[in-house]
């Protein structure tokens, strides 16, 4: 691919902390062969999905930098054999921007659009510096299946997916039109998601929960240090989903359960999350605690805030199962409408609940 090398004091200024630092490669994907024709709202178009992988991979093994996708690609899972699970599938030390363009998924690839070499084992080597800047990132629901390959026994197709990461950014990007979860969070530490939407476009048709699970951000511990600013979803199920396990009994592949092949853990404590302005736009959950029993107990919820909640919802506002105890939980700023007037909190060792809506029922407890 061709790259676009930025070279000398004035443009490295721009691109890293000062001269005395090395370089970063940035590869604009109109100038490395993809064609980017597609459109962001019907696909069609050329399937880029070689074209912009095979620049990503190139990034990855020189050390990292920017694939800068400046108009709209075409993907598919053509790229999704062997230990690849997603469309285009990033790596350490790479940024995505696709903020002068943006990505549709091809009709029937029945996979996630974006992710990492996803890793359920808590003893893996993480991968770092991952992130992705802009775009509209159109997964296409209406034309993919809701497990991958289309096949009962494989995951939901999520809109993305990183699991096995130290260091994740989300920046300006919008995940349209996934098929079931928009954001999918999972054995990982140090992420920040910022300005971020997950927007389905036939939200008012679809949002008295009708089991497409349409989740925002969907956390599966183990997970740890992030911060999650400004972001809204309409789906119709949980905008924020902090799931510690969901009954899955050991760190083994258990599908009988989820019907997961890819997921080798039981889940884990869910700590230190800072999360500051979120929007429910018309969705129909809200916030979901979720920890159940296995032989080696719950696991934990530890040092959650939750500041700047608003918006309208159509069922649930919050609601609690199976956390029996956590951690400090900080509530300040509830300010949610809809039928319901009541929001199930967590027991906490310290619960902090301030500026809360008059009239919502607080009730602790699972």
């Amino acid at each position: 691919m061709k790259l676009r090398l930025l070279i000398g004091c004035l443009l490295c200024a721009s691109i890293t902390t000062g001269c005395g630092t090395a370089n970063k490669t940035v590869a604009y994907a109109s100038e490395g062969g993809c064609a980017l024709d597609s459109d962001i709202n019907s696909g069609g178009g050329t399937d880029d999905s070689r074209c912009l992988q095979s620049a990503i991979n190139r990034l990855i093994s020189s050390g990292g930098g920017t694939l800068v996708i400046d108009r709209v690609a075409l993907v598919s899972n053509a790229n999704v054999t062997g230990s690849q699970t997603t469309a285009l599938q990033t790596g350490s030390n790479v940024t995505i921007d696709a903020t002068g363009g943006g990505v549709f998924l091809a009709d029937h690839s029945n996979c996630p659009i974006l992710g990492n070499a996803i890793s359920g084992n808590p003893a893996a080597t993480f991968e770092t510096g991952m992130k992705v800047v802009g775009g509209v990132w159109n997964g296409n629901s209406a034309n993919q299946d809701k497990h991958e390959n289309a096949d009962r026994n494989r995951e939901w197709v999520f809109g993305f997916w990183f699991g096995g990461f130290d260091g994740l950014t989300l920046e300006g990007v919008t995940i349209r039109n996934s098929k079931t979860f928009s954001l999918v969070l999972s054995n990982g530490n140090n992420f920040v998601i910022r300005d971020t939407t997950s927007t389905w476009d036939d939200a008012l048709a679809v949002n008295t929960h009708q089991g497409n699970n349409r989740d925002g951000i969907h956390m599966y511990g183990t997970l740890s240090n992030g911060s999650i600013y400004n972001y809204s979803s309409n789906g119709d199920d949980d905008v924020l989903a902090f799931n510690t396990n969901e009954g899955v009994l050991d760190y083994a592949n258990n599908p009988s359960r989820w019907m997961i092949d890819r997921m080798p853990w039981s889940g884990g404590e869910i700590s230190n999350v800072y999360v500051d302005g979120v929007i429910f736009n018309g969705s129909s959950n809200g916030v979901r605690w979720i920890g159940y029993p296995t032989p080696m107990g719950v696991a934990a919820l530890d040092n959650i805030t939750l500041r700047n909640i608003g918006g309208t919802i159509v069922e649930t506002p919050m609601q609690n199962s199976g956390i029996t105890s956590a951690g400090p939980i900080t509530i300040d700023g509830w300010q949610v409408k809809g039928p319901y007037n009541s929001i199930n909190v967590p027991k906490s060792t310290n619960l902090v609940l301030s500026n809360i809506l008059p009239g919502v029922v607080v009730t602790v407890g699972p």
